[in-house]
């Protein structure tokens, strides 16, 4: 199976091989995801832009249903996860990055971090 993360806040580490933070990595996460199906292998992936997202959405048609699972992470999700708890639907992610529940978005993003988010959500690898 094939997973990929939809991470447009960047909350997941950039450091990991096979992420594809900018149109120029996407070649080497093709090949990569190709390999990985050719040989039955499971491959993890994050994806921080939108294109492709939607180009590996593209991919996946051309496949048997259930071999891609796509997932998009986002703040409110993922401090739910970090904290174990749930939050309101009425708690947007824009309400993260207001001045009433952080200080800036650099604090969400430090505070997150600081409590090991990162060791929550599979990379490419």
């Amino acid at each position: 199976m094939i997973h990929i993360i939809y991470d447009a806040l960047k909350l997941t580490s950039q450091t990991s091989r096979n992420t594809i933070g900018d149109i120029g990595e996407y070649p080497g996460a093709y090949t990569s995801i190709l390999l990985a199906l050719q040989s039955n292998n499971d491959l993890h992936c994050t994806v921080y832009i939108s294109p492709v997202l939607q180009w590996l959405k593209n991919l996946s048609l051309r496949y048997p249903q259930n071999t891609f699972v796509f997932e998009t992470l986002d703040a409110r999700q993922a401090l739910a996860q970090c904290q174990g708890m749930e939050i309101s639907v009425s708690v947007t992610n824009k309400d993260f990055f207001k001045p009433r529940l952080f200080a800036s978005p650099e604090m969400v993003e430090t505070s997150l971090r600081e409590r090991n988010l990162n060791g929550l959500f599979p990379v490419c690898g």
